[in-house]
């Protein structure tokens, strides 16, 4: 099952190049807060359910449900009974891109770019320094004794 989580404060950092704020702007501050600061594991209902994921599939269920949600911003309407691809009315490509350009530059404020820099420069002052560092050598002992536990020789059963 999908998994999600912002391990940045269990490694001593922040984020450094606008997650943050994309991520507010996609879940809002309390919720951001909930997953950055304590950093939380979201199943993949969970992300859908607070608005982060777009979709769940199941297992083998990638490729048909990736083309229902696509569907509606390629072709101008619900396909009819029998009705090829090729044969559906499709979207203006340069209607859709204009949308998401307008939609993407939003988000492309001055504001947002000052906020950008802001929160690189608080990834910057925390990255490398003492607890970052602790961080990264507790995560890189731990991963050694897992794989220690966890390998298996021929004999294994």
């Amino acid at each position: 099952a999908a998994k999600i989580r912002f391990i940045n404060v269990k490694m001593g950092v922040t984020t450094g190049w606008g997650g943050g704020g994309r991520l507010i702007n996609i879940i809002g501050k309390t919720k951001s807060l909930r997953i950055l600061g304590a950093s939380e594991v979201l199943t993949g209902q969970q992300a859908y359910d607070i608005g982060y994921a777009d979709l769940i599939a199941e297992k083998g269920e990638t490729i048909s449900k990736s083309r229902d949600f696509l569907d509606p911003y390629i072709y101008f309407s619900s396909p009819k009974k029998g009705e090829s691809d090729t044969e559906r009315k499709r979207n203006s490509v340069k209607a859709v891109r204009g949308m998401k350009a307008i939609i993407a530059k939003a988000n492309d404020s001055g504001t947002q770019r000052n906020y950008i820099r802001f929160e690189h420069a608080l990834f910057n002052s925390l990255w490398g320094r003492e607890e970052n560092l602790n961080a990264i050598s507790k995560a890189q002992s731990e991963r050694n004794n897992q794989k220690k536990k966890t390998f298996c020789s021929y004999r294994c059963i």
